[in-house]
């Protein structure tokens, strides 16, 4: 646990995994209570600045934030999303007015889980369990060298980086497309290109391709050698054309 005099560390915690609650000044007091009753582990905060988030994310290895998004306008969720690019981040929703919000942009956000409440200890763990799930996966690198590394009941394959034509963003899953086969990773497209060398451009918030396969791009579409086609967005062809540009 956290305690603060003035806005200033004076307890340094000891666990690997810190917890946090945002929230709006209008609900601190009635989460403050509600956790005291059970859970002295969460820290309930209104700015992430005063628990001095930029440090702790250097010092520990993975940090759970839980955010009420009750008196949040689309501004301050966009901000709030961005800033926790590298959290473990549930969203309650009480009101139920971001689900579909974040199902339509759910490969731009940095949201790991969605709940709708969070009125006891068995939500509260529920959460918790899916947090320990996240940060067990995440712990094995999937690249090693040149390889992309793919497990599937135990066994790993192996992909060379350069057969990997397209990467396609399913939601919270991604379809790898090699020059063979095609595989499904559990992770989202976002989180698999933080690992991967910068030959894979982002094309579309769907999309990524390998600058080896591309052949040519033509309006809104970026053809390849092996006659896919894959979507590109403004951003994507831009991205694009200054890539080649360079090179």
């Amino acid at each position: 646990m956290l305690i603060y005099k003035d806005d200033v560390c004076i307890h340094k915690p000891t666990t690997m995994k810190q917890l946090f609650l945002l929230c709006d000044r209008k609900n601190l007091q009635i989460w403050q209570k509600f956790l005291d009753t059970f859970l002295s582990s969460v820290t309930v905060t209104t700015e992430l600045n005063v628990i001095e988030y930029e440090i702790l994310k250097k010092n520990f290895n993975k940090i759970m934030v839980f955010v009420d998004t009750s008196f949040f306008e689309e501004s301050k969720f966009l901000d709030i999303t961005k800033r926790l690019n590298s959290t473990h981040l549930v969203i309650i929703d009480v009101k139920k007015e971001w689900a579909s919000y974040i199902i339509r942009n759910q490969n731009d956000l940095s949201v790991n889980d969605y709940i709708t409440r969070l009125n006891s200890l068995d939500d509260f763990n529920y959460c918790l369990t899916r947090f320990e799930k996240s940060t067990q996966s995440e712990q094995t690198d999937m690249v090693v060298g040149e390889y992309f590394v793919v497990k599937d009941r135990g066994e790993s394959t192996f992909i060379n980086l350069n057969n990997i034509t397209v990467l396609e963003g399913l939601g919270a899953y991604t379809r790898v497309h090699s020059v063979n086969k095609q595989y499904i990773v559990s992770k989202n497209l976002k989180k698999i290109l933080e690992q991967l060398p910068t030959c894979f451009i982002r094309t579309h918030r769907s999309y990524a391709v390998h600058i080896k396969h591309i052949n040519s791009l033509s309006g809104n579409q970026v053809l390849l050698h092996n006659g896919e086609t894959v979507k590109a967005s403004k951003t994507g062809k831009k991205t694009l054309i200054s890539h080649f540009s360079i090179a």
